[in-house]
């Protein structure tokens, strides 16, 4: 009913929109993908800011890593607590991916953005009081410095770009364009959205209304720099059908917002935070849970907390997670800061490149005939190209190859002489089937093969002997 009220969702679209995001991403092969094609193409999500591309294909040996398929939410422990600012009811979190060190948090009911930098050690505050609303719930970064904030009451979406100078110090906070997604669930009331997050892989944005009921919302991401594409909004599933639905949602990340986490299964998956149950949820798109942790706010959290612990937000890098939680007159907001200490990303030991193709205009490029062997592991990457020179290379894939050897002529030389008393047939391909028998001397003889991808045999060469053959293997 819902998609019928307000349109339906096509993936599709994503192939026509222009992409805006930092980096190229493979799409397929997908990562550890057995393929039975043996000129398979090679597919990527690219950016507008890129002019062309490059795709290497590599010899290699691949490791998943420790998380491929879940970041394991069970594993993660806290390690550390940052105080914030007294009285900061910090409802959002996010992380700069262009600069992994700059946090950013926005206060509900209230008047500022805050950038902080050096492990929540130095921050920047920024006035938004005269933004539309203030019932700022959700943030999350895009790319290239924009962000985008979603006020709950207004259902608006609030596009904002970050300054900086050109030592990389943060120097102001340009408001871009304020576009709503005409939710009919959005009614005015204090239910409305509760966090946002973007999935730079397929250019859309996720939203989350906190409750009456929670639910998941997903749209195509208008994009930079006027973000005036028109918004379509869909339900990937309903959250309140799930046997796992939270009371309320309070925060939400996607896990490819981490440039490592995109080249991963687990990559695909959102994490969504309740701050009634306390509880974080990594979910796939179909509203699988796949891990889950509770915050026990009586256990080490406890030592933090002065006995007010209020989750708002969350943001991941690389095997950490940070959870906001608001402060109120008497507490600061603090961050604090859970790790997997056995978190390991994917990582490909490069062998032998066997395939480059340079100067592409478009998302996807055949590898050439004969680059590729039956039974093997080989890593590709692709690298974009902007028009000043810099370049933006993609995470590593990895695919095993199950076919059979095509026949792609000959790797052995076309003239070897061979002993009577040794071996007297091969197999050599070449374009032409010509076999030519030399002269003997005392019982010697040779023969030169010119054969096309067939086995020949010749028995009685010398009138006195006799000979057997085998095939020699001229491709390994």
């Amino acid at each position: 009913m819902f998609k019928n009220l307000i349109g339906i969702f096509c993936y599709c679209l994503l192939a026509t929109l222009i992409q805006a995001q930092d980096n190229p991403y493979p799409i397929t092969p997908e990562n550890t993908q057995i393929i039975s094609d043996d000129t398979p193409t090679l597919n990527w999500n690219g950016s507008d800011s890129f002019i062309n591309y490059s795709v290497e294909v590599f010899e290699c040996d691949y490791t998943t890593g420790s998380n491929f398929n879940s970041i394991n939410l069970e594993d993660y422990a806290l390690i550390e607590v940052k105080n914030g600012l007294i009285g900061y009811e910090a409802s959002a979190l996010t992380i700069n991916e262009n600069r992994f060190d700059q946090f950013f948090t926005v206060d509900d009911e209230g008047t500022q953005l805050i950038a902080y930098q050096n492990n929540f050690s130095t921050n920047v505050p920024f006035s938004i009081g005269n933004y539309p609303g203030d019932d700022y719930e959700g943030l999350t970064y895009l790319y290239e410095d924009y962000l985008v904030i979603v006020e709950e009451r207004l259902d608006e979406l609030l596009f904002l770009k970050m300054n900086y100078d050109n030592n990389g110090n943060l120097t102001g906070i340009s408001q871009i364009a304020n576009r709503s997604t005409n939710n009919p669930f959005i009614v005015g009331s204090n239910d409305g959205y509760e966090g946002i997050t973007y999935n730079p892989v397929t250019n859309v944005l996720f939203l989350i209304k906190e409750i009456n009921p929670s639910k998941i919302f997903e749209i195509v991401a208008p994009t930079a720099p006027n973000f005036n594409e028109a918004i379509i909004i869909n339900e990937p599933f309903n959250l309140q059908n799930q046997p796992w639905a939270p009371n309320d949602v309070a925060g939400l990340y996607h896990l490819s917002l981490n440039k490592k986490m995109s080249a991963t299964k687990a990559g695909e998956h959102l994490l969504l935070l309740s701050q009634e149950d306390h509880t974080i949820f990594e979910i796939d798109l179909n509203g699988t849970v796949i891990s889950q942790k509770t915050l026990n706010p009586n256990g080490a959290i406890a030592n933090y907390s002065n006995g007010f612990f209020q989750p708002e937000g969350i943001a991941y890098n690389n095997g950490k997670i940070w959870v906001a939680s608001e402060g109120n007159f008497n507490n600061p907001a603090k961050y604090y800061v859970f790790e997997n200490v056995n978190h390991s990303n994917p990582s490909a030991a490069l062998g032998s490149r066997v395939f480059f193709q340079s100067n592409i205009v478009g998302s996807q490029w055949q590898v050439s005939n004969c680059v590729l062997k039956a039974n093997k592991n080989y890593c590709w990457k692709v690298t974009g190209h902007q028009s000043d020179g810099t370049i933006t290379e993609s995470e590593v894939f990895n695919f095993y190859t199950q076919f059979a050897n095509p026949d792609c002529g000959s790797t052995c030389p076309f003239n070897v002489v061979h002993s009577s008393n040794s071996i007297l047939a091969s197999v050599y391909r070449a374009q032409n089937k010509v076999i030519t028998r030399a002269n003997t001397d005392n019982g010697n003889g040779a023969l030169h093969y010119y054969a096309g991808n067939r086995i020949s045999i010749l028995e009685g060469f010398h009138a006195d002997h006799r000979f057997s053959a085998y095939i020699e293997d001229c491709d390994n």
